[in-house]
């Protein structure tokens, strides 16, 4: 939980101008918040009605549905020259 944590702050911090952070991080921490609360009444409901492989089963595919969605993003570009910005 730590590690997807600090990555999806560091995404995020990538992928949005620094005079929108605050309201980045904010929307993030909202979004972050409803899907927790989501999640844990359809993997309860999955879980109780089919069984726990049929909950952990649904959310090892949305995991990867994630993560696909991740390597996909476009890397974020510098305005200076136009090439791809390179973190360390």
């Amino acid at each position: 939980m730590a590690i997807e944590e600090t990555l999806e702050d560091s995404l995020c911090a990538e992928l949005v101008g620094a005079e929108q952070h605050g309201m980045a991080f904010g929307v993030l921490a909202t979004v972050n918040g409803v899907g927790d609360f989501l999640s844990s009444i359809v993997v309860g409901v999955l879980g109780t009605a089919f069984g726990t492989t049929v909950a952990f089963g649904y959310t090892a595919v949305l995991s990867v549905a994630g993560a696909l969605l991740v390597l996909r993003l476009e890397r974020p570009m510098s305005a200076a020259n136009g090439q791809a910005v390179s973190t360390p």
